[in-house]
């Protein structure tokens, strides 16, 4: 049952739309601001006439080649977002890879939005911060250089730079995909507040925000700012509080494929696991203890008959009547509860009219907390219980002894059997993420006369990553705890018996019938995981930028510059981690750092001016040297056009040379080794074949090379002088990624070496497995580590269009203007060939690894003086649920629906200085199009929303 505050905060924004729809049906959340050349300006100041992304050259008047789209401050308003993260993912472009309901199981980012331009992975999108690079978020026991778009305070945002174009030539590594850019306010004066709180449709998901701005002058030559900002957001629970996700969606092998004709993988509703329940599901299929299959132990210790359903696979069945089959996502949390703080201030003196020196601090810290699984054993990993074990309930021990006298068993007599459990009495799995960031700059800014223009600046940030998994169960005490004998003494574990020095302090497990266990027993067998990562980054820049000669169509544009930059690492884990000894979230300590120095030039040269068909033409060339320290030099470049023929109409091009550079985990991450029995389906080095212990060697590796890019636009932009308002663009992108950095599947490797996968590699990859030494636990070893691999590829189109009427063009008396924007993003290729097995296409997939073709995002906005309508259209196109499938012989269900959905916001402006505003997202509460995986939400939460209809209210001051 809802609560009061709930009611009515749903009342009033129901009320606020419905009043929207019938006066105008108006409305439009504008995502997606148009090009940088028609870009819209945040409240205070007029629109700029240089837009510093796209290139390093500043010259009013200049348009870059590369497509650039232009978030201010008025679209966060409009949209109630809390972040630009919220905003960004709704750009058709971005991939929302890395949100709070996309984190999975383990929510090991919990809270976190990071940047995922063409879905190539945030790691590929550079993120800066005033044109400087900001301390990346690092997870422990994950790489990549990603910025937590939640550090930046919301309302110190004057607007969002995105070039959707390779700029490592201006920017440096990581500006594969592209570059979001972060402008923040520099001279604001007043004082700017903003409260706000929404929940969901279904009373959870509450949220609350409060955020302040302020400037003010420091006598005649000094500026300070300030921002803070508080977001609290309580959560969501698992799939099972939506309709939905009752429905119990999942994957199941078809188990009579030969016999029943239906495909191999079966969609179905009402999908349980088949191997264990809450309190003890007997899962044997093999030798005498396959008679006991189908037990399960009651709470009381009575015994019950497992009802299997209709199709029953390896380790999932569909429904089953009232048995105790569980679900994957029982109890796992839809999105966390996060807090955040962020605070943000910038002081800067003038020190003559010509030279600027300014020094800006911020502190960020985010604490995500989430529920994830309990310890489960299932199929693959059962608790094998021996029949001397004295916590065997009589009513079990009783039909074991029947078994075992049954004549035919005499010579076969059941002395162990396995055990599946989904241990819900232990605990559900408790994640506490603390990500914690400081960074200072301190920097001038000088005009030198005649076009030249000098900057610089020096950053240091620092990043602290804590995580903490509680009740995480500590693998090696759980085998002692569940291995129990009687002892003169009691019930004892017995490698206590045995004088096993590591099962010291070891409490017998009971785990007959939910509640069984004791909570000495639980104690012992489940520990908190901890890990902290410190990650600094200290920077160096100095620009140069002006006009040193002028050609016949003008003043040749040139920007030179250089940096230094130094990154380090070090992460700390808990003694048990460090030798994988939990359930999850293991990693390994580690330390790196690398340093890098660069030097970059950019030119734009005018070649024509006002002449027929060539009202302007500029080329642009820029080129990057690159001296890393960890893995040698590089070089990056890029050239462009742009070319006006009529008046309006602009064709833009570009090819760049873009480039990722290997992150500190990639190439320091310490060896891991782990041993497990693999199939080799043919002789390495002499070994033998079939299944047998193998080694896998994970580790980074330090001779890695950096990725390289290349990418191509061709676009156009068309604003007809005689159609006022009326602007739109196409344009076409194609990257390929070569040289991708990647590990490999310890069991593909091995396939590929022996054979049973394709490859024209084969002899590269037969180079990683070797035998053993003698003695040693495993028969070979499989050397895994970070390698330069294949190849990743994207192509496809980016639309924009909009359009702005002013009502007084109709009619003297009307106000207030009309504005329509449109984008979408059609993707013809998304793909890739990590392995040399061949290309895997998954355009038109709708799933993680995927991409629908096509994404739309458009609005409709009424603006007056007093009130803003708007109401956005999000549309996720269809697809398939995997490329590679045949509907009706892998999967009886390939296809998936697309989506669309309505957000609507309206603001009133109450008072000259105070404002009102409502923003109803989902508004027709759409539920997702169901996605099953059996080890994962049933759908795509990096496309469709998990959440469903939401409300959100506030109000602001601007004095």
């Amino acid at each position: 049952m809802k609560d009061t505050a709930h009611r009515t905060c749903r009342r009033f924004l129901t009320e606020a739309a419905s009043f929207a729809v019938a006066a105008s049906l108006l409305a439009g959340a504008s995502v997606q601001a148009q090009e940088a050349d028609q870009a819209t300006a945040a409240p205070e100041s007029s629109a700029p006439d240089i837009i510093v992304t796209a290139s390093r050259v500043q010259r009013s008047g200049f348009t870059a080649p590369t497509p650039t789209t232009i978030i201010n401050d008025a679209v966060l308003e409009a949209r109630g977002a809390t972040n630009v993260a919220t905003v960004l993912n709704e750009i058709p472009a971005f991939k929302s890879s890395t949100t709070p309901t996309t984190n999975g199981v383990r929510a090991v980012q919990a809270g976190a939005y990071f940047a995922d331009l063409r879905g190539l992975g945030s790691s590929r999108t550079l993120v800066l911060v005033d044109g400087n690079r900001f301390v990346p978020q690092i997870a422990t026991g994950f790489g990549g250089y990603q910025i937590d778009l939640n550090q930046v305070p919301a309302l110190m945002l004057e607007r969002a730079e995105v070039v959707t174009g390779g700029a490592s030539a201006q920017w440096g590594s990581d500006a594969v995909a592209g570059v979001v850019n972060l402008i923040l306010r520099k001279n604001f004066e007043g004082l700017k507040a903003e409260a706000q709180a929404g929940t969901s449709e279904y009373g959870d998901n509450s949220e609350y925000r409060i955020g302040v701005l302020g400037g003010l002058k420091l006598g005649d030559r000094g500026h300070l700012t300030l921002a803070l900002d508080h977001v609290s957001n309580d959560g969501v629970g698992d799939t099972f509080s939506r309709d939905w996700g009752r429905q119990a969606w999942g994957l199941v092998a078809n188990p009579a494929r030969a016999t029943n004709g239906l495909a191999a993988t079966l969609i179905l509703p009402d999908v349980r696991y088949s191997t264990m329940t809450n309190g003890g599901l007997i899962n044997s299929t093999t030798g005498p203890a396959a008679q006991l299959r189908g037990i399960f132990i009651n709470p009381d210790g009575s015994l019950g008959r497992f009802q299997y359903g209709q199709y029953v696979g390896a380790s999932f069945m569909q429904g089953g009547g009232s048995n105790e089959g569980v679900n994957f996502n029982t109890g796992v949390s839809i999105a966390p509860s996060v807090r955040r703080w962020t605070g943000y201030g910038r002081l800067s003196y003038d020190v003559t009219d010509a030279l600027t020196l300014y020094g800006e601090g911020s502190y960020s810290k985010t604490v995500g907390r989430a529920q994830t699984l309990p310890p489960r054993n299932e199929q693959a990993t059962p608790i094998v219980v021996s029949v001397q074990n004295p916590l065997i309930p009589q009513a079990l021990r009783n039909e074991i002894d029947r078994l075992n006298a049954l004549p035919q068993n005499a010579a076969n007599q059941i002395t162990s059997f396995n055990l599946g459990r989904n241990s819900v009495d232990i605990g559900y799995q408790r994640s506490r993420i603390e990500n914690e960031t400081q960074r200072g700059v301190i920097g001038f800014d000088a005009d030198l006369g005649n076009s030249w223009k000098l900057s610089g600046a020096a950053i240091h940030g620092r990043n602290v990553y804590t995580q903490r998994v509680f009740n995480n169960r500590i693998q090696s005490n759980f085998r002692f705890a569940v291995d129990v004998v009687q002892t003169a003494n009691g019930p004892a574990c017995r490698a206590v018996t045995l004088g096993n020095a590591a099962a010291n302090g070891c409490v017998p497990l009971d785990v007959f019938g939910e509640g069984a266990p004791s909570a000495e027993a639980i104690a012992y067998v489940t520990g908190t995981t901890y890990s902290r990562t410190r990650y600094e980054q200290t920077a160096a820049n100095i620009n140069l930028s002006g006009e040193p000669f002028s050609t016949w169509a003008g003043p040749v544009s040139i920007a030179v510059g250089g940096e230094y930059r130094r990154e380090k690492q070090n992460t700390y884990v808990d003694p048990i981690a460090e030798v994988a000894g939990y359930e999850s979230s293991n990693a390994r300590s580690l330390r790196g750092h690398f340093n890098v120095k660069e030097a970059y030039a950019e030119a734009v040269v005018p070649l024509a001016r006002d002449l027929p068909l060539l009202r302007k033409l500029d080329v642009q060339g820029a080129v990057r040297l690159t001296d890393y320290s960890s893995s040698g030099s590089v070089t990056t470049w890029k050239a462009g056009v742009t070319w006006e023929s009529l008046s309006g109409l602009l064709v833009r091009g570009t090819i760049s040379r873009d480039i990722r550079a290997p992150n500190i985990f990639e190439m320091f991450t310490p060896a891991v080794t782990t041993i497990l029995t693999r199939n080799f389906a043919a002789a390495v080095d002499g070994g033998p074949v079939g299944q047998v212990p193998t080694a896998s060697l994970t580790r980074g590796n330090r001779d890695l090379d950096p990725e390289v890019s290349k990418t191509k636009t061709i676009g156009f932009s068309y604003a007809p002088p005689f159609i006022p308002g009326l602007q739109f663009s196409v344009d076409y992108f194609n990257i390929r990624v070569s040289d991708a950095i990647a590990q490999i599947d310890p069991n593909l490797l091995i396939n590929f070496c022996t054979g049973v996968t394709a490859t024209p590699e084969r002899s590269f990859y037969c180079s990683f497995i070797t035998r053993s030494p003698a003695g040693a636990a495993s028969v070979y070893t499989v050397d895994n580590p970070y390698l330069n691999l294949g190849y990743i590829k994207r192509t496809g189109f980016d639309f924009e269009a909009s359009y702005r009427l002013p009502l007084e063009q109709l009619s003297s008396g009307l106000g207030g203007s009309l504005t329509a924007r449109f984008s979408a993003t059609r993707t013809n290729r998304f793909g890739e060939d990590i392995t040399g097995a061949g290309y895997v296409e998954r355009a038109g997939e709708t799933s993680s690894a995927g991409n629908p073709r096509l994404i739309t995002n458009s609005s409709l906005t009424y603006d007056d003086s007093m009130l803003t309508l708007q109401l956005q259209m999000r549309t996720i196109g269809k697809g398939k649920y995997n490329n590679q499938f045949t509907e009706g012989v892998q999967i009886n269900d390939n296809s998936v629906p697309g989506r669309t959905y309505f957000n609507m916001s309206t603001t009133i402006k109450v008072a000259e200085k105070f404002e009102l505003f409502g923003v109803v997202n989902n508004l027709t509460d759409r539920d997702p199009p169901l996605i099953p995986q059996n080890f994962g939400y049933p759908t795509a939460p990096q496309f469709f929303d998990m959440i469903g209809r939401t409300y959100r209210f506030g109000a602001r001051v601007k004095l």
